[in-house]
């Protein structure tokens, strides 16, 4: 079965870079792949910049960020939309 884990882009949303991979959504598609299933992960935080802004920064971006997400004409909801359609995936879950 095809499987797409989407890890959300809540850094990315809050204007930060955040380049860490997520090891538990790799766990889970490592097991899957192994018993069989072809499991994907779309990181929508990952970015080609390395930069940390403040924890205040953040805190503050919180507002715009509740406006991202209510937003569906943002370019990450259609970002994953595409991703998701090229997949054609059977299933799928989010972190």
């Amino acid at each position: 079965m095809k499987i797409l884990l989407v890890y959300p882009p809540w850094f990315k949303l809050l204007g930060e870079e955040y380049n860490e991979i997520p090891l538990g959504l790799c766990y889970l598609a490592g097991f899957l792949n192994k018993n069989g299933h072809n499991c994907k992960i779309l990181n929508l935080d990952l970015s080609k910049k390395n930069k940390r802004k403040s924890s205040k920064y953040m805190y503050n971006s919180f507002q715009r960020y509740l406006g991202i997400i209510n937003n569906k004409d943002h370019k990450v909801w259609k970002e994953i939309l595409i991703y998701i359609k090229n997949h054609q995936s059977k299933t799928g879950g989010m972190n």
